[in-house]
């Protein structure tokens, strides 16, 4: 069972990369996807990445940094355990570049999800003014 200031922490980090891949049609689910399994969900579905889920460990994650820091050259860390599927591992200015190339910022009025979109937008925007 996560403490309170757990999930203020993991709420935060949602919040953090929720405004990072807002442009890209990503939102966050209430109460952390409790409907859908995620954290984050892409209004208008269709791509190959319509889901994002986020961890946050302060001192966590160490070995991972280590690996993609090991070659100055690689853009990306391939890891597997026996029997799973491979993850890979990219840095954020790399995701964010294939999100733009691949077209994730091309949201149409159009769309379905678009109006949900806008409306996340109106209120993060009043909540800003705050």
């Amino acid at each position: 069972m996560c403490s309170k200031r757990s999930k203020q922490k993991g709420k935060r980090k949602e919040f953090e990369v929720e405004t990072i891949l807002y442009k890209y049609g990503f939102i966050r689910e209430p109460d952390s996807g409790i409907i859908t399994g995620c954290d984050l969900k892409r209004v208008v579905p269709g791509k190959a990445i319509n889901y994002v889920e986020v961890k946050y460990r302060s001192g966590g994650f160490r070995t991972l940094y280590k690996f993609l820091e090991q070659s100055k050259t690689s853009d990306m860390l391939v890891i597997q355990a026996s029997l799973k599927e491979r993850l890979y591992v990219i840095p954020e200015s790399k995701m964010l570049r294939l999100l733009e190339e691949a077209g994730y910022n091309d949201i149409k009025p159009e769309d379905p999800g678009y109006d949900l979109w806008v409306y996340r937008s109106e209120k993060r925007k009043s909540l800003k003014r705050r």
